[in-house]
């Protein structure tokens, strides 16, 4: 087994704990630190905006 360290992409604390699946099957993460101004993120999203 890997273990893959998880970063929040907002504050960069390690506090992360899984938090169910977005609708498109991704994985979503919660950031349990305190000061984190966005608390749910996914590691890649499918949407990347105008390029």
């Amino acid at each position: 087994m890997v273990l893959i360290p998880v970063r929040c992409p907002h504050c960069g604390h390690e506090d992360v704990v899984k938090r169910g699946k977005a609708e498109n099957g991704k994985q979503r993460y919660l950031c349990q630190h305190t000061d984190c101004p966005v608390k749910t993120f996914l590691l890649d999203y499918d949407y990347q905006g105008c390029v």
